[in-house]
C-alpha cells in the first residue's frame, strides 16, 4: 500500500472523551498480562483495546460475511493518552463513525473505565481487495449497516 492510502488528519468539532457521544460500546478486561514494568497498562495494550472494539464493531455491521474476497486495513491511527490504568479492571469502548469515504471509514473511540476517559483513538479504515490489495467500494449495505450502528439507530 502507498502512501495514496494515507488520510491527512483533520479536526474533529466533538470531545471523543465524552462518553455521551458513542452510541456502540464493547467491554473489555484489563489483563495482567498488558501490564509494563512500572505496573500499568502498556501502550500498546491501548492499541489492542481499541482494535478489538473496531474488529467488534465490523463484525456487528455485518463486515465478516465478505471476508472471502475483502480485507480490512488500517491506513491511519491515533492514541491520545489521557489517564494511566492499572489491574485488574473493566473498561469499555465507544465507536463512533466520523465519515465514510468511497472504500474507507474514518473512526473514532473513547476508552473508559467507571466512567473516565483514559484514552481516545481515531483511524481510517481501508477496505481492499484480498488479492490485488488495491481499495474497493463499500456497500450500500454494509454503509447502511455502519450508521446504524454508529448512530445507535
Amino acid at each position: 500500500m502507498g502512501s495514496a492510502l494515507v488520510e491527512t488528519p483533520q479536526e474533529i468539532d466533538i470531545d471523543l472523551g465524552d462518553r455521551s457521544v458513542y452510541r456502540y460500546f464493547n467491554n473489555h478486561i484489563v489483563r495482567f498480562a498488558d501490564l509494563d514494568p512500572e505496573g500499568h497498562v502498556n501502550n500498546v495494550a491501548y492499541a489492542q483495546y481499541f482494535e478489538s472494539a473496531r474488529v467488534a464493531f465490523w463484525r456487528d455491521a455485518g463486515r465478516h460475511l465478505d471476508w472471502a474476497d475483502i480485507a480490512g486495513v488500517i491506513a491511519t491511527m491515533t492514541i491520545g493518552f489521557r489517564a494511566e490504568m492499572g489491574f485488574p479492571g473493566e473498561i469499555e469502548i465507544g465507536t463512533l463513525v466520523l465519515g465514510i469515504g468511497r472504500s474507507s471509514t474514518r473512526m473514532a473511540q473513547g476508552l473508559f473505565r467507571d466512567g473516565a476517559c483514559m484514552a481516545t483513538s481515531t483511524a481510517v479504515a481501508m477496505q481492499i481487495d484480498s488479492t490485488t490489495r488495491r481499495p474497493i467500494p463499500l456497500s450500500e449495505e454494509l454503509r447502511e449497516a455502519i450508521m446504524v450502528l454508529s448512530e445507535g439507530r
